[in-house]
C-alpha cells in the first residue's frame, strides 16, 4: 500500500530492555496485618508505561505519518545519556502523537526484536 505509514523499529540492548521490564511491576509493603504480623503487600502493574519506554527507545523513525488534516508529521529524536551510554530517543512531541493502542503494538514488535532468536541461542 503506497500511502501506508511505515514505522522504523529496532530491538533494544539487554540492559535497556531489562531496565524497562524491571519497571513493569512495583511491589510495596503497606501496613502490618495484625493477624499475621506481616506487612500487607501491594502490586502495581505498569504495562502502558513500560510500553511507552520501549517505544521511546526503539522507534527510530516513521514515514507517511499524517495528522487529521493530512499533513505529514515530522519525526524528531533527542539525546538521552543513561550512565555511560548515549541513546537517541523519540522526542516528547512525537510520542504525544501516538495513541495507547499504537504504542502497545509498536512496543510488542520492539520487544520481539529485542529477544535472542533460536538461531543465535547456541552461539
Amino acid at each position: 500500500m503506497a500511502n501506508a505509514t511505515v514505522f522504523e523499529l529496532a530491538g533494544l540492548d539487554v540492559a535497556t530492555m531489562a531496565g524497562i521490564q524491571d519497571r513493569a511491576m512495583n511491589m510495596a509493603a503497606n501496613d502490618v496485618n495484625p493477624e499475621t504480623g506481616m506487612p500487607n503487600m501491594s502490586v502495581k502493574m505498569q504495562i502502558n508505561e513500560t510500553n511507552i519506554e520501549a517505544v521511546r527507545f526503539g522507534l527510530r523513525g516513521w514515514r507517511n505519518f499524517k495528522d487529521a488534516k493530512g499533513k505529514e508529521i515530522k519525526f524528531a529524536a533527542e539525546t538521552l545519556k543513561v550512565g555511560d551510554k548515549t541513546y537517541q530517543i523519540v522526542a516528547p512531541e512525537c510520542m504525544d502523537r501516538l495513541d495507547v493502542g499504537l504504542v502497545q503494538e509498536l512496543a510488542n514488535q520492539i520487544k520481539e526484536r529485542s529477544q535472542v532468536t533460536k538461531d543465535l541461542e547456541g552461539n
